[in-house]
């Protein structure tokens, strides 16, 4: 995800009746690892990285 907008995003939880700011919750919850970055121009880029399960639905051994 990316937006022109040069203000950091603040992860928080958010409420449970909640309609709005729950971006980075989203993004976070099935992620290993996330991170905010500039990107090429004003703005900037929220980027995830998900795990795939082993083959025998076990845990990869390089987590």
């Amino acid at each position: 995800m990316h937006d022109a907008s040069s203000a950091r995003p603040v992860g928080r939880e958010p409420a449970l009746d909640a309609c709005e700011r729950r971006g980075l919750f989203l993004v976070a919850a099935p992620a290993d690892r996330w991170g905010i970055a500039d990107r090429i121009g004003p703005g900037k880029a929220v980027w995830a990285e998900c795990g795939l399960p082993a083959a025998d639905g076990g845990v990869p051994d390089d987590v």
